[in-house]
This record gives C-alpha cells, structure tokens and sequence, in this order.
C-alpha cells in the first residue's frame, strides 16, 4: 500500500523550547475519495487548536492549559493529566488536496478529511459496443 499520509514517531522534542510536547494519538482511515485522520485531544477546546498546510505538510497543534486552582474548597492531591502543547506534522502526498482540507472538533476528538485529487480518484470507464 503506497501511504500517501506520514503519521510520524511518537517520541522526540521541541528542540526549540525545552518543554516536551505532547503528540496526539491518531488513527488513519482510506476511503476511494479521501483520507481521515482522527486524532485525540483530551481536554482542548475547538478554539485552542490551529490546523495549517506548508510546503507538503499538514501541521496540527493545540494547547490544554491546566486548571489555575483546585475546585474551590479543596487542594490538588495528585495532578495526572497531561497539560501543555500538542504538536504533530504530517507529511502530505501530491494525491491530496490540501486546499479542501476540513476539519470537526467535538469531546476531545478531531477529525480531519483529506480529500483525494481528481487525478488519483478511481474512475468507471463505460464500454459501449460499437
């Protein structure tokens, strides 16, 4: 199978900054006219998450900021839940078109399609008999 979407590693990171960023979990589905790529984000809004294409990439980043204080009357115990920035970079064939990307957030969960060019989507040749 020619995989036209790279998922990348899991592990590494940010050189720039010292802080580890998170990389969302994700799963890949192909259909005949697309790809989608549903990724985890627990905790982030809609709002919180920027989706952009450069130079043959699909880059997917967001925040989850922790909560400022314990509910009121109380005092953290035990804070598991992973906080900071997530970020991961996806490598994009030339069989997608990047323009007509979309994207739906909904529970900590997002989905992107990734349309197909005309070019690579099967075509039903018709023979008529002559």
């Amino acid at each position: 199978m020619n995989q036209t979407v790279t998922v990348p590693s899991r592990e590494g990171r940010d050189l720039k900054t010292p802080e580890r960023v998170l990389r969302p979990r994700v799963d890949l589905v192909e259909r005949e006219s697309e790809w989608i790529l549903i990724a985890d984000l627990p905790g982030v809004d809609a709002g919180a998450i920027s989706i952009r294409t450069e130079r043959g990439k699909l880059i997917v980043s967001a925040e989850r900021r922790p909560l400022p204080q314990p509910p009121e009357g109380g005092r953290w115990l035990v804070r598991e839940r992973p906080v900071g920035r997530y970020e991961a970079t996806f490598e994009l064939g030339e069989e997608i078109d990047a323009a007509a990307i979309s994207a739906q957030a909904r529970n900590g969960v997002l989905e992107l399609r990734l349309p197909k060019t005309e070019a690579v989507q099967p075509h039903k040749i018709e023979v008529r008999a002559s």
